[in-house]
């Protein structure tokens, strides 16, 4: 995967893992307004999850198994490979790391750059946390169609927070129906290039360990990644 597009789903995931969507049944608001609730005391997620990147269409995926960790606020754990061959970590109001385990190379990407910076393009999500109100919902979000089938509601959204949506063409999310909870998600980038995620083992409030954001970069080549 580029370096420029990992800060992109990590930030897309760790936002969007547990969102449930407005509208999808008869009694739509009544559906958000109990999956709200469902939600309120949230403070740690894990899940399993499966990675399809197309570089381009036509050609077959690279496909990847990964595990991901967050903790409310803000930090989060996005491991690709078992054992982990990239990882990409933040702690709470922290800097991110992307690792290349195998070859013991790391980018740092400072906070303050994340926060201007296309680079990361949907830090800013992160930043302002889970929805906790459909007009919350409704400032990140709008929902162009949605189509029902084996139990799956594909919910095909657009994205209002300008940097993120220059660099994504299409945004659907995969919700099962009744649960309302998130299945996966399918991005296709400004390049044509797109990535498929499916996520398994969703587990909420698990105990995480201390040092489940942070990675010693003793011993890496290391860069800091600088706005442009």
């Amino acid at each position: 995967m580029k370096s420029g597009l990992l800060p992109i789903v990590c930030c897309v995931i760790s936002s969007l893992l547990w969102l449930a969507l407005p509208g999808l049944a008869d009694g739509g608001g009544e559906v958000v307004e109990k999956w709200l609730a469902g939600q309120a005391d949230i403070r740690s997620l894990t899940a399993d999850f499966t990675q399809e990147r197309r570089l381009r269409e036509g050609r077959r995926p690279i496909v990847t198994e990964g595990k991901f960790s967050f903790e409310a606020p803000g930090a989060f754990r996005w491991q690709m490979g078992d054992p982990a061959m990239t990882l990409a970590v933040q702690k709470q109001d922290g800097d991110l790391i992307v690792a290349n385990l195998k070859r013991k190379r790391a980018t740092v990407y400072p906070r303050a750059v994340l926060e201007k910076e296309e680079a990361a393009m949907g830090f800013s999500f992160i930043e302002a946390g889970f929805p906790k109100t459909l007009a919350e919902f409704e400032k990140k979000f709008s929902v162009r169609e949605v189509e029902s089938s084996d139990g799956i509601h594909h919910v095909t959204v657009t994205i209002n927070d300008r940097r993120t949506s220059i660099g994504l063409r299409k945004m659907v999310f995969a919700i099962a129906e009744g649960s309302y909870e998130l299945r996966g998600f399918y991005l296709r980038f400004r390049d044509s290039s797109s990535i498929t995620m499916r996520f398994t083992g969703v587990q909420k409030n698990p105990e995480l360990a201390e040092d489940s954001f942070s990675l010693d970069l003793e011993g890496f080549e290391t860069k800091v990644h600088e706005a442009e």
